[in-house]
């Protein structure tokens, strides 16, 4: 038995924490549908880094794979991760605007 985790989204610029769960397995592996890849894709707990293709999709599947003992198969359970935009925010060209001089005048009496 494997467990991959819930759907979530995140924003664009943020690494995906994953924590799976398995249960009588001899080994595992988290595997993509993506370009990204994993900090450590054979430890249950593991991070996922968003390739440029999984940001122009919007979204990425995200599997984890356990192999059973013999004589037993594998088993996966895959999680959707969903990416939002990060806001775009335009101010304007940078200006420059003229310095300002100050003039004083000084009046002496003696």
């Amino acid at each position: 038995m494997v467990s991959a985790g819930n759907h979530t989204t995140i924003c664009e610029n943020d690494v995906v924490s994953l924590i799976g769960q398995s249960e009588h397995c001899s080994a595992i592996e988290w595997s993509s549908t993506g370009d990204g890849y994993f900090t450590d894709p054979a430890n249950i707990l593991t991070e996922y880094v968003p390739g440029q293709q999984d940001l122009i999709n919007g979204f990425v599947e995200i599997c984890l794979n356990g192999s059973g003992y013999s004589p037993c198969g594998q088993n996966s359970d895959c999680i959707m991760i969903s990416f939002v935009r990060l806001p775009i925010v335009f101010a304007g060209d940078d200006t420059t605007i003229g310095k300002m001089i100050f003039c004083y005048r000084i009046r002496y009496r003696f």
